[in-house]
């Protein structure tokens, strides 16, 4: 009996160690903070895609974020060797790449979506009315 029970407790504390460690240690793939941060400059688009995990585009579930293109600033305005742009936006926020006319990366920006909805916890106590 006290076997089993070292046994289940050990398998649990080895599982919670596990769990720990993949929660702290993993990197999200996708459009977030993580994969900006990956991106580099000098990299080509195919490079920037392998790194965030997927095309340009929109990848936001929120229906109630208006989604407005890019603005070209003064640095992009006034840059002769610009070539395209692409954008990817999520729930977290927005990845902003520009490459060069040889197709590499000499900028890029993110900007991280605020979430003003309020939290579970404040709909709940909303709703229980307190």
């Amino acid at each position: 009996m006290r076997k089993r029970l070292f046994a289940a407790l050990l398998i649990l504390v080895l599982f919670a160690i596990g769990a720990v460690i993949i929660f702290f240690f993993s990197r999200p793939q996708g459009v977030t903070f993580f994969g900006y941060a990956r991106v580099s400059l000098g990299m080509t688009s195919e490079e920037v895609e392998a790194a965030i995990g997927v095309p340009p585009g929109n990848y936001s579930s929120r229906e109630d974020i208006e989604i407005v293109d890019h603005w070209d600033s003064e640095w992009h305005m006034g840059q002769r060797d610009v070539g395209k742009s692409e954008t990817w936006y999520s729930d977290d926020g927005r990845l902003y790449v520009i490459y060069s006319s040889e197709g590499e990366v000499v900028f890029k920006e993110w900007l991280g979506m605020v979430d003003h909805r309020p939290s579970f916890f404040k709909r709940m106590k909303a709703q229980l009315g307190l």
